[in-house]
């Protein structure tokens, strides 16, 4: 069994879709203690009986919203109180408004939007790692997974929003490997492709 199986587990946005997905499949790999999040208490409760039936040791939820700082520092909060400190961490959420309001080139942005989506997608995907730190630099383990995608190398045209955001995650990742490499604690980048769902399909109609 792969070693980080055993260690505190923390999957953002895995109520449904790529990051449940993540969890299903580490939960049968093997994982024995995970948290996962999600911005709606009913979809994270559903996802908890489903996950628990595949054999996890123990498996726990808490509500964020990644796109509300005050939500991620609650989260946070909780899983302290509950004495909760992940060593692998899964940073998976990530928006992208055309998805809400449709494909807007560079000229037609609106500034405010431009700003929501790097900071749910990058400033407060690095509030979480900078907390979960400690607790790695202290146990001299961690593990960090990033989810990107191949929209920083191609920036796809009307989504400059979300193709920056996801350029930046490179820049994350680098400096994390560089600063805290050689004490074992390790960032893992995956700019994966397109997604088919219901959200996907509509965009690309």
């Amino acid at each position: 069994m792969n070693e980080w199986l055993t260690k505190p587990l923390f999957i953002t946005g895995a109520s449904s879709g790529i990051g449940f997905a993540l969890a299903r499949q580490l939960i049968g790999a093997g994982a024995k203690s995970m948290v996962i999040s999600g911005r709606d208490q009913d979809k994270l409760a559903t996802a908890e009986k489903a996950l628990s039936t595949t054999g996890v040791t123990e498996l726990h939820t808490v509500v964020m919203d990644q796109g509300q700082l005050a939500s991620v520092a609650e989260a946070l909060a909780t899983l302290r109180r509950h004495t909760f400190e992940p060593l692998t961490l899964v940073c998976n959420v990530g928006v992208n408004p055309v998805h809400k309001d449709g494909v807007k080139k560079v000229h037609s942005t609106e500034y405010q939007q431009f700003v929501d989506t790097v900071s749910t997608n990058v400033a407060h995907a690095f509030y979480l790692i900078q907390s979960c730190l400690p607790a790695m630099r202290s146990a001299g383990v961690g593990r960090i997974y990033l989810m990107g995608s191949q929209a920083y190398r191609h920036g796809i045209p009307g989504q400059i929003s979300y193709n920056v955001s996801k350029s930046a995650l490179v820049g994350l990742a680098h400096t994390i490997n560089q600063e805290y490499g050689q004490r074992n604690i390790v960032c893992r980048l995956f700019n994966i492709g397109m997604v088919q769902n219901q959200r996907t399909e509509r965009l690309r109609k």
